[in-house]
């Protein structure tokens, strides 16, 4: 309570200050994970490429005022739309952060669920990212755009991890995301 008080004050004088894109993306949870710089997107089913900027490589690029967005000028494919990360090689992903877009809910997904690449012993993984998939997470998330978390049952070793957006929060047939991370393990 001690904290409130002072920071209403007229003592209040913070030794330092932050810009309010800072205080924003502190306070919708966001901290881009450098591993992100090494990876790419395997795979989409839609991008926006027209009027705006939609390309799903956005969602690596550690900006979230960059988003990926499935088509809407021209089409408007309905769901499910899904977008499939390359981590590179084989790791231990044990969840999922997704950052919805920032700067308002359009595609904001609501239910989800996300799958990872089986790994075979024989070839260890297919490199298109088709094949066999095993659902890691089912789920549906709230509609605001502060950084969700998606933990797994248990870490999967894979290469891809897929979300697929299966309903957008207010009902329409786009999808969007401002960021998104594989939870690797150490």
């Amino acid at each position: 309570m001690r904290v409130a008080v002072y920071g209403a004050s007229g003592d209040f004088a913070p030794p330092g200050s932050i810009s309010t894109e800072q205080a924003r993306l502190w306070l919708c949870g966001w901290e881009r994970d450098p591993r992100q710089t090494a990876w790419d997107f395997a795979a989409c089913d839609s991008e926006e490429t027209g009027p705006e900027d939609g390309h799903a490589q956005n969602v690596l690029d550690g900006d979230p005022r960059t988003i990926w967005h499935t088509e809407w000028a021209q089409w408007q494919p309905p769901h499910p739309h899904a977008i499939t990360i390359d981590l590179g090689c084989v790791e231990q992903v044990s969840g999922l952060y997704y950052l919805p877009r920032q700067d308002g809910a359009n595609g904001r997904i609501a239910r989800f669920r996300v799958l990872v690449a089986a790994v075979s012993a024989a070839d260890d993984i297919s490199e298109d990212a088709e094949g066999e998939w095993i659902v890691a997470a089912e789920g549906e998330f709230s509609n605001d755009r502060r950084l969700k978390t998606v933990r797994f049952a248990k870490a999967h070793a894979t290469r891809y991890v897929r979300i697929v957006a299966l309903s957008e929060v207010n009902g329409n047939p786009w999808t969007s995301a401002a960021e998104l991370c594989p939870m690797l393990e150490d």
